[in-house]
């Protein structure tokens, strides 16, 4: 029979990585949002600094949004570490996870986004 904190932990996983991928589809919206505006910009629909104010908007919502995201894998690392010191990291993963807290450290191992525009 699994503890409570095997069983608590294997709950959470099974939210958090939703959760990520949610805010991750979230800033794909954001991105093709911004870019979809700037690309209109650059055809001559609308004049190149027609609707700066939006622009500079979506470009704030963008940082938070990439902000949030680091939030969510500092939590991520913490969860990690509580898991750890439990001795049950891993119960609930479905896929490996990547060492949050090297890559932190690092300055974010960002993988390359080709944002389709």
């Amino acid at each position: 029979m699994r503890s409570k904190h095997t069983m608590t932990a294997i709950r959470i996983a099974r939210k958090l990585a939703p959760a990520e991928t949610a805010m991750n589809e979230a800033a794909v919206r954001i991105l093709h949002l911004g870019a979809e505006v700037l690309a209109a910009r650059t055809t001559g629909e609308f004049h190149p600094i027609e609707s700066q104010d939006t622009v500079d908007r979506i470009g704030r919502a963008t940082t938070m949004m990439f902000t949030a995201m680091r939030e969510m894998a500092d939590a991520h690392g913490g969860l990690r570490r509580a898991a750890a010191d439990r001795q049950i990291l891993g119960f609930g993963d479905e896929v490996p996870c990547p060492d949050i807290d090297q890559d932190h450290e690092l300055g974010g191992n960002v993988a390359a986004i080709a944002v389709a525009a």
